[in-house]
């Protein structure tokens, strides 16, 4: 999830303030056991988040914090003014945005409030046909989105699919027929479509609870008559069913956290599935097929933690058939696509995120260059006619910029540069460095800052990580907002530690489970470079974290607290060992197995709060948190209250109505302002 503009100024805490009328939350004897060990939890009883009594105590809470931002009203409205001068003074042309696939060009454009899905032939630009008008379909389905929708072969129906919005098991799939203007067929349930040919569909539905099946239907037959031609009883498993450029197959895919397994349909032959590799242990592979391809293409990490690329005959699909294309790097690639001559891969290391080609005959390599030494590149489409990728530029310091980039002539051309007023690029620096970690492991380190903030030990420093699940959030995206605290002089660092890298990279597997202290020992070699290069010095450091970067941040507390002025732990994720499932067993560890659960209590931010001087403190999340419980901040807040032998301020703001990705600006640029003013030791003037 990427962190909203008006958060990332929650970042800005600093410096302590006496705390004054801080509610203080009962505790009530109470202890869980697990292995034999008994773990006391005096705040169990927040847990019944929607009971009188919490939510008495949660209103307590956001009264004290509410208090506590009104001292920060003046510098609210300079923070908004300053914000408000840096605007994007032109906006990339919808033109741009819209997608080559053959003979047409398709695109969405908006008739008022209404999205019309529409395509043109590329020698005929001034036609224009609407396949789909979304206030048409969804004119008596409140609260429904369109999810999904693809032509037949001979484009006479569309199958298209609108789910319930928040409600993904309620969805629904309809067949479209362009000549009569209605819906001829519906699905109910149905997960995932594709065409298999002008009169039939594949698709996945629940066959019973938990166990997913692939049924091939025929137009015009019930749907109760569509045959079910595989089912997958690992109810552990999640499932995506995707097809090949050459629309010959169609490939299902399954995965877990032990690997994943794809089984393909030849469209000649639909109800005949076959496995490309069966499940192994930590092998993730997606398969990809272009229409002159007697080969099968695959990405995987077998062997390669950062994933490479396989070519294998598609009558020998095993692992142990699979001959390597492009080996392994230093970059972790995320995604690749395919042409009829070259793959586009997109890949990230070194602080960036960057396109490359690569020759499918030869193997060779060829990135996409550009100057900056961070920076995003963001794929759009491929224009297989005219053999151009168009993408999205952008740093810290460039904003938006859209390209197309010739794959044969290696051509680059501008399209279009987004402009901010009030922004001078060359204000401002980038320092992109390696800290070595005392094992000897390198940690990259991006720092943004204006080039007239000194160096000396005396400014502030705004710390974000993440490093979870194998993902990083701190991509190089250009936000106009991070500039209000350059120009303050703040330090911005975004460092890459274990535990981040990509999915189940080598970099993940260092940073989770029985490995997850290496985060915290990652950022304080961070921290301490900050010092010794003068950046900063303890006390002035200031870091963020967010849902499952709670994780790191809450250990930071516990275990490095006088190093930082404040932290901010928005709708974190604190207590491993109780609030758990099997997907987050594979990034924390199983608390059910002795074995884990012995290094998980070691670490686990909840279970480790001693009493000792803790920095000031943010927690911020929302009631209706379905992702991580608020029950997390709430019993961490009154915990640390509790052990908390300094004066720095404890602060919990809830949006009582919010859930994970809450989204109530005002609220959260008040807190952010707020500890701004914390910074500044204005609380208490």
């Amino acid at each position: 999830m990427r962190t909203p503009l008006v958060i990332s100024l929650i970042f800005t805490i600093c410096s302590v303030s006496g705390q004054k009328q801080a509610p203080i939350a009962k505790q009530i004897e109470y202890a869980d056991t697990l292995h034999g060990v008994v773990i006391p939890d005096p705040y169990k009883w927040m847990e019944d988040v929607h009971s009188k009594e919490v939510l008495k105590y949660v209103k307590a809470e956001n009264k004290y914090t509410k208090q506590a931002i009104k001292k920060t009203n003046k510098i609210k409205k300079e923070f908004y003014k300053e914000i408000g001068k840096r605007k994007v003074t032109n906006y990339a042309p919808q033109k741009l945005f819209e997608k080559p696939d053959g003979d047409y060009i398709y695109y969405t454009r908006y008739k008022g409030t209404s999205a019309l899905h529409c395509r043109k032939k590329r020698d005929m630009p001034d036609t224009e046909e609407v396949l789909l008008d979304e206030k048409e379909i969804l004119k008596d389905r409140k609260n429904y989105e369109l999810a999904l929708y693809k032509l037949s072969p001979n484009e006479r129906q569309i199958a298209y699919t609108i789910s319930n919005i928040g409600y993904t098991e309620d969805v629904q799939t309809y067949i479209y027929d362009k000549n009569s203007l209605s819906d001829i067929e519906t699905f109910t349930n149905a997960i995932f479509h594709s065409w298999i040919n002008d009169s039939m569909i594949v698709y996945l539905k629940e066959a019973e609870p938990g166990i997913i099946g692939i049924y091939v239907h025929k137009l015009g037959m019930p749907q109760n008559t569509g045959k079910m031609i595989y089912q997958q009883p690992d109810k552990s498993l999640e499932f995506s069913l995707d097809f090949s450029n050459s629309k010959k197959y169609k490939f299902f895919e399954f995965s877990n956290m032990h690997g994943s397994e794809i089984h393909f349909m030849d469209v000649e032959d639909p109800y005949k599935l076959k496995v490309i590799s069966p499940l192994e242990e930590e092998n993730y592979y997606r398969v990809h097929h272009d229409t002159n391809d007697t080969i099968l293409y695959i990405y995987t990490n077998m062997n390669a933690p950062n994933y490479k690329i396989v070519t294998t005959p598609v009558n020998q699909t095993e692992s142990k058939n699979w001959t390597d294309l492009l080996p392994e790097s230093d970059y972790f690639i995320e995604m690749i696509l395919m042409t009829e001559n070259y793959i586009v891969i997109s890949e990230k290391g070194n602080g960036s995120i960057r396109l490359s080609i690569i020759d499918k005959k030869t193997g060779e390599k060829h990135p996409i260059e550009f100057d900056e030494i961070a920076h995003n590149m963001t794929f759009m489409h491929i224009d297989t006619l005219k053999k151009t990728v168009r993408f999205i530029y952008e740093s810290f310091l460039t904003p938006e910029t859209y390209y197309d980039f010739n794959i044969e002539t290696q051509q680059l051309t501008k399209l279009f540069e987004t402009e901010v007023s009030n922004y001078n690029k060359s204000d401002y620096a980038v320092d992109f460095v390696n800290v070595t970690a005392d094992d000897g492991t390198q940690i990259p380190v991006t720092i943004i800052y204006k080039k007239s903030t000194p160096k000396n030990g005396t400014a502030p420093v705004q710390i974000e990580v993440y490093a979870h699940g194998g993902a990083d959030y701190n991509e190089p995206f250009f936000r106009k907002g991070y500039f209000t605290l350059l120009d303050r002089g703040f330090y911005r660092v975004l460092p890459s530690v274990r535990g981040g890298g990509g999915a189940y990279s080598q970099k993940h597997k260092e940073g989770s489970g029985q490995n997850s202290k290496n985060k915290v020992y990652d950022m304080i070699s961070v921290v301490q470079y900050l010092i010794d290069e003068k950046y900063t010095s303890a006390g002035k450091i200031h870091v963020y974290g967010q849902s499952g970067g709670g994780i790191i941040t809450g250990m930071l507390a516990n275990m490095y607290p006088h190093f930082f002025g404040s932290i901010t732990l928005d709708v974190p994720y604190l207590d491993v060992m109780f609030q758990q499932n099997e997907n987050a067993w594979e990034h924390t560890g199983n608390p059910n197995i002795k074995e884990e659960f012995d290094w998980m209590i070691e670490y686990s931010p909840y279970q480790n709060v001693k009493q000792q001087a803790y920095p000031a403190l943010l927690f911020v999340t929302g009631l209706k948190d379905k992702n991580v419980p608020p029950s997390m901040s709430f019993k961490m807040a009154a915990k640390i209250r509790a052990n908390n032998t300094g004066n720095a301020p404890i602060y919990l703001s809830t949006d009582l109505k919010g859930d994970h990705y809450m989204q109530n600006p005002d609220k959260i640029f008040q807190c952010a302002i707020f500890i701004f003013g914390i910074h500044y030791n204005m609380l208490n003037k």
